[in-house]
């Protein structure tokens, strides 16, 4: 490409955020790309997403489940797609039951906490083993 000229090659994925066919996509992209896409507001990773990666439902979600103080919205991007879903609950209280993972570069809801949410969210929870049947971590 000329000097000031967009390169063809390289595709937008998101509002904002653009592949590079030559360079590969770093671990863990959809997860970074989620608080880039809203840097103004409070969100952690939770629900079913949280869920399946600890082995208390037996599916993979087709998309990021993440509670936030801003609006719902779900953004698909080539990566795979972002469920915003909103939530009152202020900070304080939800970060108590949550760490903030590096790897991520967000805030992850333990099990117990994910599992609270989709409860207070009125979620189906017919995929969550019972505490009886979950295999001990």
């Amino acid at each position: 490409a000329l000097l000031g000229q967009p390169d063809p090659s390289i595709e937008e994925i998101g509002e904002g955020f653009y592949l590079n066919p030559y360079l590969r996509a770093p671990l863990f992209a959809l997860y970074r790309m989620a608080c880039r896409v809203r840097p103004q507001e409070r969100l952690y990773l939770s629900l079913e997403s949280v869920l399946s990666e600890c082995g208390w439902i037996s599916q993979i979600p087709f998309c990021l489940t993440i509670l936030t103080s801003g609006p719902d919205e779900r953004i698909s991007t080539l990566y795979g797609d972002l469920l915003f879903q909103h939530t009152d609950e202020p900070m304080d209280s939800w970060r108590a039951k949550a760490e903030y993972r590096d790897t991520y570069e967000m805030w992850v809801a333990t099990p117990e906490k994910a599992e609270e949410d989709m409860i207070r969210l009125g979620q189906n929870l017919d995929l969550i083993i019972p505490a009886h049947l979950r295999e001990d971590d």
